[in-house]
């Protein structure tokens, strides 16, 4: 089974999916790298994601998403981590549902602008106003995430070692009620 990791920017998709992948001894996918990957076999090109997304903009970068997404069809038994506005398509959401199981790592709001705000802004938020832009982002956001059916794991106050041994402890569980 595949176990999808979903939420906002900096909540630690990455982070938990490659420990929760090394701890169970199973393949990582970062959906940001594949994006590298596709964009680098389609132009040339080396560009981090964000780069990608400044370049080819908003619906091209979803277009790419979409492409990234027929890759992951023919994937067993990895940890996948998803950039964070591939699951807001609902079209993606019910290709997700049906890959693996979603869980969506939850974080709360200040915990979320202050890991946006700090480093690199997202492309998606405006350098202007970037708390502004942050405010509208989380607005729009949380309500799909939170509609998604999926594992919620609240991170707050935990270490990422606590994290990372209840994540595990969640998927062995599951996965041994479910005969996987």
């Amino acid at each position: 089974m595949n176990w999808i990791l979903f939420g906002f920017k900096g909540c630690g998709k990455t982070t938990f999916g490659k420990k929760i992948a090394a701890a169970l001894h199973r393949p990582f996918i970062d959906t940001d790298r594949l994006i590298e990957t596709l964009y680098h076999a389609r132009t040339g090109f080396n560009k981090n994601f964000r780069e990608i997304f400044n370049t080819v903009g908003s619906e091209e970068f979803r277009r790419m998403e979409r492409d990234v997404l027929e890759q992951l069809k023919s994937v067993q038994n990895t940890v996948i981590a998803l950039g964070g506005g591939l699951i807001l398509d609902p079209n993606n959401a019910a290709i997700l549902a049906k890959l693996g199981q979603l869980v969506y790592l939850k974080v709360n709001k200040a915990t979320v602008k202050g890991r946006m705000l700090r480093n690199r802004l997202p492309a998606y938020l405006d350098p202007l106003d970037p708390a502004g832009s942050f405010e509208k982002m989380y607005q729009e956001r949380l309500p799909k995430y939170e509609e998604i059916s999926a594992l919620s794991v609240d991170l707050e106050k935990k270490t990422q070692d606590k994290i990372t041994s209840e994540l595990c402890a969640l998927i062995k569980q599951m996965e041994a009620q479910g005969g996987q």
